[in-house]
């Protein structure tokens, strides 16, 4: 089952979407570089995990936006 859950893409990111009361446009937005808010890490946070199964933590994705913008940057 989790086999079928991660090649399947579009259910992952409406299961997503629905978790986090987020348009799948939107998460489909954030994947493709636009700029996540603060709220949408927060909620996006709480239900998500690290490839080691741990929970990411509000600062984590916090710290991980000036790294994106300055690849932008550049």
């Amino acid at each position: 089952m989790i086999e079928e859950t991660l090649s399947n893409r579009d259910w992952a990111l409406g299961r997503l979407a629905a978790d986090a009361e987020m348009p799948v446009e939107r998460i489909n937005e954030l994947l493709e570089g636009d700029r996540a808010s603060d709220a949408e890490l927060q909620n996006l946070a709480q239900r998500l995990v690290k490839p080691d199964s741990e929970a990411w933590e509000e600062g984590e994705l916090v710290d991980i936006r000036p790294a994106e913008d300055l690849k932008w940057r550049r």
